[in-house]
């Protein structure tokens, strides 16, 4: 998709995408000819979205999400508020405007019952955000590993920090268990918790691993899994 925005500093263009293989939201200076027919998306999104004027832009804590809340005017001309939201989460990926009353008026992706028996986004439903991460780990463990669980529960975390939060958690970096008891899911969770904290209040320490003089991993945190099989130098 992309929008053409105006305001007192001239007018920008906002491009974005729910691809499941990139998605991605930023302003650009390039223009793209219209295709010969507009998709139905399109054609909804400016019924409802030309002429509205953005009057807030927010992002979850710790989602890839942008929510950008927009005054308008319906058919008759009453205002209304909507807000278009674009949710950059991987195969998940969508982008979809929400009226007023918090009801999907419609989306660029629809997700049935078929498709996820979790969270169904179809015009007329009540939008729900993404699982949180209390929810998310309630759930049965679903791989060979609890650190390849996580690595598939979330974006943006790395193997190497997955393994990490279990070995802190648990005392092992990879540990098979089909299932998790309440106190160590209250150690996962604590440790989760302990990481995004690290990274809010931007208390982090870059760290390198090295084997003897030669480098094999890097992290923003202090990696303690190898113990004492690597080094783990800081950096600056």
């Amino acid at each position: 998709l992309l929008f053409t925005l105006k305001g007192s500093n001239g007018q920008y263009r906002l491009a974005m995408s729910a691809s499941a293989s990139l998605p991605f939201l930023y302003l650009t200076g390039t223009n793209k000819p219209s295709p010969l027919t507009a998709p139905n998306f399109c054609m909804l999104l400016r019924k409802h979205l030309v002429g509205a004027r953005i009057t807030g832009i927010s992002q979850p804590d710790f989602e890839r999400m942008l929510v950008l809340d927009l005054d308008g005017r319906d058919e008759l001309g009453t205002p209304v508020k909507k807000q278009l939201i674009v949710e950059m989460l991987g195969r998940q990926s969508n982008v979809i405007l929400v009226s007023a009353d918090g009801h999907i008026i419609d989306c660029m992706r629809r997700v049935d019952s078929s498709m996820s028996e979790t969270r169904q986004v179809q015009p007329g439903l009540f939008y729900t955000t993404p699982e949180q991460r209390a929810q998310l780990l309630s759930g049965p463990v679903t791989a060979a590993t609890l650190d390849k669980w996580l690595l598939g529960l979330f974006s943006g975390v790395s193997p190497l920090l997955c393994r990490e939060v279990c070995f802190r958690a648990l005392g092992d970096a990879s540990p098979r268990l089909e299932r998790l008891d309440d106190a160590q899911r209250a150690r996962l969770e604590h440790e989760l918790d302990a990481l995004v904290f690290s990274v809010e209040t931007n208390n982090l320490a870059p760290t390198m691993l090295l084997d003897g003089d030669r480098p094999k991993d890097f992290s923003a945190v202090p990696i303690l899994q190898y113990q004492d099989a690597l080094e783990c130098r800081g950096c600056g």
